[in-house]
Order: structure tokens, then sequence, then C-alpha cells
């Protein structure tokens, strides 16, 4: 495949590279079983659904039996594509084609083909001046354009990938019903439209103007460039936070590519990279993923929560990186590539099922939770599915005269152009040392081996078995010469056990060897039946141990560090884990599955650890456990979870609170099911703003007074009148313990004061609601 995009430096094309033994070999394999598991007439099933045809078998579940039906199905062929480039599987091709057969004839004669029903986009299309549209909902549904994008992305990688003319042909036709589509809302109204998750529309169409030189898809591609992100970010402003971190990325990188095949006078380039080092050094955990609860939140929080680093932020943070990189050749890029592939891609597929994490806990004493085959298909599971098909992608690079050895993994390189064959031969992470070995042909080039940021102390080379001085540029060893079959080339990288400090508490420290994420292996002690589940907040609210703090003189950090098996990359912490005492074993992130573990510690010298940091910590700890049940407003997923009902509600996002809100004024309403415990006494516990109090809007004035509700039963009446000036304001009700007798849930409404005519009344805004079993601040 030719590479679509202008840039400095190319990956080579799929096939080109092929893993050999190694983790990322094992993790490929498992991956390409779990493609093989699906139906294909199942994942169809939606878009005979949206034509009003029969399907052939019934739909998966989870996610493809609602609104974002159809996803699954664009990422598969995506994940197949790739494949097929990279091995020519016979029974991927077969399964390919056919789907595509199926998709030609499903595809309505406008070229629409999705699946669901194209009514509510095209009520859009018809209606530009009077549509429904919120953050994640447009024209009555659920993120339609999120969903069309897998499948338009998904075609246009059977043609690049597997060579699909037919899967062209349907895209192109697709795009065209779009295009005009779109064409129908003026900026303003496209801006609007914009405001619901859409994806990577932008990306797709720049794909198909690089493919067919069709000036309507590069004016279709700026139309769903998103200038209320964009914009900020082209000026270097970060206003990130509160925003849904993965509906941001995708634009991102239409974006980059804009960037490129434009003369770029808006500035998609200085976006793409302010947003790329803003969010990695600003806003990433210590496995190089972002977010918490899906949002960014506020810049350097890293907060340790069960749903923080959404799967999906970093495969697509990864496709950016990828990006910026063949745009720049800034190595950066690819440092930060590696610490996210193995700490956080590598480390979210089951080995033994392939099935895939949506968020990856960084709670202490929590653990991962998979997917399961029949009843998720979460967006995470989606792009996990191209995940281990994409491990090849940038472990290479060439530039003309110039090779670039970019990631240490086990493969054999195919260049072509040079009739070059070179086999990297390494055990990495597990091993400090990599082989180059040319084992055929004969060519002048340039070997541009990337100096990684982690290396500790002299990086050694052999060439040929003798030890070479070795020049450095731009972050690259450079080796030139004339290459031969049988040269070799070994290089030592010195990895040592360092500690990764958080940025918002320089007390709350990772391990890590070299790029490799340490964690503690913590075992199974009141761990669940299964953690292959449907719904990826199931264990929330699991109990789970709390984990010792590190308790050390100052400076003697390491000399508790012991080498248990550096081959397996064990190590073990002893004499400093308060108040236990106990010895913890660390081991590599991405190789703990199935049980409990933490990523982080506190640390503190002896001279830190007092008595009202013990007694904090036990107070945080009970909270916690504590808690049944927790819904965070104005968060899609916390919303749907929690069977979301309203009339006449809003929401949106306070930067002074750093969080989500949501209200109702008049006769609206709201309400959220929630977990109880029927066998004990159950409160609320309900997060407002001090700072609310009577609200003008429009020249009317609304008294924020307002009801609490329990199936139906009023428990409680609040008032907000600027309460706490500058905090949060809690409030604890009491549910009557006949509200919860045999129940499991229960549904808690906000609804305003009725009063007069002329009266005004305003329930909330709430910003977070929690049931639980003690009412412990």
């Amino acid at each position: 495949m030719e590479y679509l995009y202008q840039s400095k430096a190319q990956p080579f094309p799929l096939g080109h590279v092929t893993l050999t033994e190694g983790i990322f070999h094992d993790s490929y394999k498992v991956g390409k079983q779990y493609l093989l598991k699906f139906d294909i007439d199942r994942l169809l099933s939606p878009c005979y659904d949206a034509q009003g045809k029969t399907p052939e078998k019934p739909r998966y579940g989870g996610w493809e039996a609602n609104g974002v039906s159809g996803q699954t199905l664009g990422h598969w062929i995506s994940a197949v594509a790739h494949m097929i480039a990279e091995e020519k599987d016979y029974n991927l091709i077969i399964k390919l084609n056919y789907c595509i057969y199926k998709l030609s004839e499903l595809q309505d004669s406008d070229g629409y083909v999705g699946g669901f029903n194209k009514t509510p986009l095209e009520n859009v299309f018809n209606n530009p001046n009077n549509f429904q549209v919120d953050g994640f909902g447009l024209g009555g549904h659920w993120v339609p354009w999120y969903s069309l994008h897998k499948i338009f992305a998904g075609l246009i990688d059977a043609y690049l990938f597997a060579e699909s003319k037919e899967a062209l042909n349907i895209a192109i036709r697709f795009a065209d019903w779009a295009a005009y589509g779109v064409s129908h809302l003026n900026d303003a109204q496209m801006e609007r439209m914009l405001s619901c998750e859409h994806g990577g529309m932008c990306e797709v169409f720049a794909d198909l103007y690089a493919i067919t030189h069709n000036e309507i898809y590069l004016i279709t591609a700026e139309k769903f460039a998103h200038k209320e992100i964009l914009q900020p970010l082209s000026e270097e402003r970060d206003e990130l936070c509160g925003r849904h971190a993965n509906t941001q990325i995708p634009k991102i990188i239409g974006a980059e590519k804009l960037h490129r095949l434009t003369e770029d006078e808006f500035g998609y380039g200085r976006a793409a990279r302010f947003f790329w080092n803003t969010v990695t050094n600003k806003r990433s955990y210590a496995i190089g993923g972002n977010s918490v609860h899906e949002h960014f939140g506020h810049m350097e929080d890293e907060i340790l929560d069960t749903q923080t680093c959404e799967t999906c932020n970093t495969y697509n943070m990864l496709k950016l990186s990828g990006h910026l990189y063949c745009d720049t050749l800034d190595k950066r890029y690819m440092d930060y590539y590696e610490k996210a592939l193995y700490n956080h891609i590598l480390a979210s597929q089951d080995p033994e099922s392939g099935e895939k994490t949506y968020f990856v806990s960084m709670k202490p004493g929590h653990f991962k939770v998979y997917s399961d085959w029949e009843n998720s298909f979460w967006c995470c599971v989606g792009s996990g599915l191209e995940n281990p098909t994409r491990y090849v992608e940038h472990i290479y690079h060439e530039n003309q005269e110039n090779l670039y050895v970019n990631l240490f993994i086990s493969s054999k390189l195919n260049w072509e152009d040079k009739g070059i064959n070179l086999h990297q031969e390494t055990s990495f992470p597990f091993e400090e040392t990599v082989k180059l070995k040319i084992e055929k042909g004969s060519s002048e080039f340039t070997m541009n081996i990337r100096k990684p940021e982690w290396a500790e102390g002299p990086i050694k080379v052999w060439v040929n078995g003798a030890l070479t001085e070795i020049s450095e540029k731009d972050g690259y060893l450079v080796l030139f010469r004339c290459w031969s079959i049988g040269d070799v080339i070994k290089i030592r990288f010195p990895m040592e056990v360092m500690t990764y400090h958080a940025k918002d508490d320089n007390n709350k420290i990772a391990f890590q060897y070299g790029p490799i994420m340490l964690a503690a292996a913590l075992g199974r002690e009141n761990f669940p039946e299964t953690d292959c589940v449907s719904e990826q907040t199931r264990y929330d609210f699991c109990q789970s141990p709390e984990v010792d703090d590190l308790v050390v003189p100052s400076g003697e950090l390491f000399n508790h560090i012991y080498p248990v098996d550096k081959r397996k990359l064990t190590f073990e912490i002893r004499d400093i884990a308060q108040p236990s005492g106990k010895t913890f074993t660390l081991m590599p992130f991405f190789m703990i599955h199935h049980q409990r573990y933490t990523v982080y510690f506190h640390m503190y010298t002896d001279k830190e650890y007092t008595h009202e940091i013990l007694e904090e910590k036990i107070r945080r700890f009970a909270f916690v456990d504590a808690t049944l049940d927790i819904v965070l407003p104005n968060e899609q997923q916390s919303e749907i979870s929690h069977n979301a009902r309203s009339e006449d509600s809003n929401s949106g996002y306070s930067k002074e609170m750093g969080m989500g809100w949501r209200d109702a004024k008049d006769n609206g309403w709201f309400a959220y099911s929630m977990q109880v415990n029927p066998e004990i006494s159950n409160w609320l516990r309900a997060n407002y703003w001090g700072n609310d109090g009577n609200h003008l809007e429009e020249g009317v004035k609304y008294e924020r007074a307002f009801e609490v509700y329990v199936d139906g039963t009023l428990i409680g009446m609040q008032y907000l009148n600027k309460n706490k000036q500058d905090s949060k304001e809690i409030v604890a009700y009491e549910i009557p313990q006949e509200l919860t007798i045999n129940k499991n849930k229960i549904e808690v409404m906000f609804r305003p004061k009725t009063g007069s005519s002329n009266e005004h009344y305003m329930a909330g805004g709430l910003y977070e609601l929690r049931t639980m079993k003690n009412l412990i601040e």
C-alpha cells in the first residue's frame, strides 16, 4: 500500500513486517483467534434491520443490541483487513469477502449502509434549523456518526490493506450520501451537529480525498473539523477540562491529516501537536492511558479510580502519535508510543480468552474487568479487535536512504526497495540486548536506532562483534555503511528500576523498569467468580483490600527493592510496607491478569508519615467501602448505565467543581436507577455546589427548591441558597427501610417544587449522587 500522506518518514507496508517469537507475537495469535470466532451474519444483523430486512441470524448483545449497533462490524473489518495484509490468511479472506458482498447487497439506493435506520441523520439534513442534539444524541439517536465512522473506516481499510475494490465502491457511495446530506448545513449548523460525538468522520473524508482526489471529500472533511475544539488548540490553549476524552482524539487525528492535505491556514497541525503535548505530558497516567470516567479532568490530576484509562483513548492516541511521528520524525512520539503500547494496549487483552478491557483501573487493590463474549461489544472491544493487528505498524520507518528502528520487538523486515531482509532478534524487555541481523541483500543506507528516554547509563553498540563508537543525532544512534548479508548490530540498553512520580502528588509513585511499568500482584482474595462481564462498571464498588503505604528513611527506597528474577522482571519490596510490614512482588503490569494489583503506591519518609496521614487513609478507605453505587451526571456511560430518565432537563460541566451537573426547571425532572442493600438501612449522599442559589435566566427568576423521591415516595426537600461559598455542599438523605425491602435497585428522582403559575423552581444542579450503606463524610 502506498502511504497516503506526504511525510518525512513512512511506515513499511503491512506484510513487509512480521512478528516473530515473543510477547507481541503471542498476543497477536490470541487476537486472531478472537477475530475468527465472529459469526459474520450476526455482525451484519443490525444492517439488515436498518433496511427493514430479515437478518440471517440474531445480532450480538450488549452495545450491538442498542443504538451503537454496527460499530463492532466496522472495527472487525479493519482488523481483518490488517491481518490479511500481514499474512494472507485464506480463512480471513473468505470471511471478509463474504462480509463486503453482503454489505454491497444491503446498501440502499442513496448509498446508505449502517447498523441503524438512516432517519435520524436525514431528519438533521432536512431540518437544519431545528434538530435535536446533545453530547451523545443526534436526531433522537445515540451517537449516529460515531457508529457510521467505524463502518466507513472498515471499508477504507478493506480497500487499502485487503485490496477490495468493492469495499471502496461501497465507501464512495456511502460518502456521497453523507457529503450531500451535510452540504445542507451552514457552518453554524454544522458546528451544532458536531457537538454530538461523531468519531473520526473528518479523518474518513480526508482519507477518501487522499485516495480519490475528489475535492468534495476534502470540503466535507473540513466541514467535519470541529472548530470549537480545534480553535483553542491551534492557539495553544488547553480547554479540555470536562470534555469527553475519546470524543476529541479522533477529531485531532483528522486535523493532523488535514494539515498534510491543505495549506493549513487554520492551524490544524499546530492544534494536533499542542493536543498531543498537553494530553501526554499533563493528562496521562503512568501507563500512558488517560481520562477518568471517560473525561479529561483538571490538568495534572492522576485520580486513582476504577474508571481510569479508557482503552479506546490509547488506541486513538497511538494512531495520532504514529501520524505525528511520520510528519516530524520527532522521536518523542515513539517514546510515548512504546510506553502506551506495552503498558496499556498489551495489558488490555486477556491472554487466555482474547477478551478486552474498557477501563484499566488505577485504583490500588482493584483488578482488570474484561468483556464477555455475548453481551458486551463495548467501544473498547471494537478497538481492541484492531490492537493486535497494529503491533507491527511502527516498529520500522524508512525515508529514502534511512532506516529507523523505533520499537524493540522481535520481528522481520522486508525492505523491498533496498532488497534487504532484516531480522530483529530480542527478548526485550526481558533482556537488555537487541540484535539486528541482515539476512538478505546488500545496500548502502543509514541505520537510525531510537535512543530511548528511559535508558539508564551508556548504551553500548557492537557491529559484527566489535564494540563501536556511535554518533547520535536527534535522539537516534546513527550508523552509516554499506550493509551486507551476515552483518549484525548488537545494542545493549541498560535498564534499572526507576520511580515515576504522579503529577498531582510527589508522594504518589509507581515503579518502572526501562519502559515497563511494574505493578504489585496482590492475589485473588475476595475476588469475584468471574471478571468477564457484560457491564464494564459492575465491580466498581466491590470491596477491595487497602494497600499499604511505603515508609522509608529519606533516600533509602532502592535499598528495599530486591531483584527476584530479572529474566522475568520480578522484584520484591521488603520491610517498608506500613502498617502490615508485608512484602510486595512487582512484575510487568502487562502480565497481570485475573488478580488484584496496584500500579501506584503512596510513599513517605519516616518523618512525613504522621498519625494524621494514617487516619485520613483509614477514613478514605471506609468511605469507598461504604459506597454502594454512584452516578456522575452529564457523563454518558454513568447516566446510561443508571437508566437515566428526564424531561426538560439540562446538563453541563463546571470548571470550578471539576465535575458535570444536571438540573431541571419547572415541570421538568430527572431520575436514576441505583443499587441498594435490602438488608440494611441505606442513605443517599448528594453533592451540590455551595455557590448555587437563585438563578436568573432570560428574565425569569428560578428558586432552587426541589423534592427528592425514592420510587415515588418523597424522602427529602432541598433548598440551595448559596449555603457554602466556593465549596461542595454535601447533603445526606436517609432512605426509609420499607422502600428497600426485597429490592436491589431503586429509582431516585429530583423534581422542582410545585408552585403557582408565576413562581419558578429548579431542581439541582446535582453533581454526584451515591447510595451508601453507612453515612461517612
